[in-house]
């Protein structure tokens, strides 16, 4: 069954505002739904330019404020259910339940070292090769508690994506081709539906060759406002020829994210590679590490394509009308040299 690819929910600003204002949902479970980090949450709901709260104000007048004293000492002192469980039943984050339980002065229980032997844990990790999601599940303990044990116990752990080594589907390239190409499936689809992460998707796709597709071709909310509104109409109204988001295949394996191995816009006829650098995130000490490295890995593997930055309060100033001016001067240029 094909799901649509939630992510695009993020730069939304109707909909952030909604959940999390209107509805007053936590970031905690906006990420859970969105299946990204609260962190994820939190940094666009400030790009978006919406107050986020404090802990546990979300949740006043609801679910968590509406059990008594009674219940909380029932559950947590004398059931003694886990603080995970606890926080699925009342849908609220561990801080939030911790700082309730400390306002109504029940004495939080000391962390408890799971008694889980050397033996259990390899034979459902390694020899079963479970994940260690489903082996929390399984005993009913959180998954980062399992992690530390397994770590004591000096159980390797896998990376990201091996785990599904031994039980990984066979996918063929035409098969691939005729459901991302054809059907205009996004990776994550494809992903949901061979329980799989998108990221071995996009692998598969480079190791076939076959063309990725733009984010904002097929309709998907993913780039930013300024550039889907201010910069795409600039080269629209120049009659520029230019390709979104285009993905980078060769740096796919040496940098951090999805969006440092893409371009925001290529623009074929004059050979350029156009970044939009937001004011707010590319002026950060992050921001600068990765686009020096991304810059200079561009350098090495694309040596005959020129790299153009346009900023941000460039577009708002009319500079970044005159650079683009300044392209089609190159392009015509370029034809005229070709004899076009």
């Amino acid at each position: 069954m094909q799901q649509n690819f939630p992510n695009g929910l993020l730069y939304n600003f109707d909909w952030m505002n909604e959940q999390y204002i209107t509805k007053r949902r936590n970031s905690t479970n906006i990420s859970q739904e969105l299946g990204v980090d609260r962190s994820t949450v939190l940094n666009n709901l400030k790009k978006l330019g919406i107050k986020t709260r404090k802990n546990g104000d979300s949740h006043k007048n609801k679910i968590l404020f509406e059990k008594n004293y009674n219940w909380f000492y029932k559950y947590y002192i004398t059931d003694k259910i886990p603080i995970y469980e606890m926080c699925k039943l009342l849908k609220t984050g561990r801080i939030s339940l911790k700082q309730r339980l400390t306002e109504l002065k029940i004495s939080l229980r000391k962390k408890e070292n799971i008694k889980v032997s050397y033996s259990i844990l390899y034979k459902k990790y390694i020899k079963e090769r479970k994940s260690t999601y489903e082996i929390a599940e399984e005993l009913k303990i959180p998954r980062t508690t399992l992690v530390r044990r397994m770590e004591k116990l000096n159980i390797p752990l896998r990376s990201m994506g091996e785990s599904h080594e031994v039980i990984l589907p066979e996918i063929t390239k035409e098969w691939l081709e005729k459901e991302y190409l054809n059907k205009k499936r996004t990776m994550f689809d494809i992903g949901l539906e061979l329980d799989i992460g998108s990221h071995i998707i996009r692998k598969y796709i480079f190791k076939f060759g076959i063309p990725t597709r733009s984010p904002y071709e097929y309709g998907r909310n993913v780039i930013s406002g300024v550039h889907r509104n201010c910069l795409i109409p600039l080269l629209k109204r120049y009659d520029i020829k230019h390709i979104t988001s285009y993905i980078l295949p060769k740096l796919s394996e040496q940098l951090p994210s999805a969006s440092s191995y893409e371009i925001d816009e290529y623009l074929p006829d004059c050979g350029i590679f156009l970044e939009l650098y937001g004011d707010y995130w590319h002026k950060t000490s992050k921001a600068r590490i990765i686009d020096s490295r991304k810059q200079m890995l561009l350098k090495k593997h694309y040596p005959n394509i020129r790299v153009v930055i346009i900023w941000e309060h460039q577009l708002k100033n009319g500079e970044a009308e005159k650079i683009i001016r300044s392209l089609t001067q190159d392009i015509s240029l370029i034809h005229s040299q070709k004899g076009f």
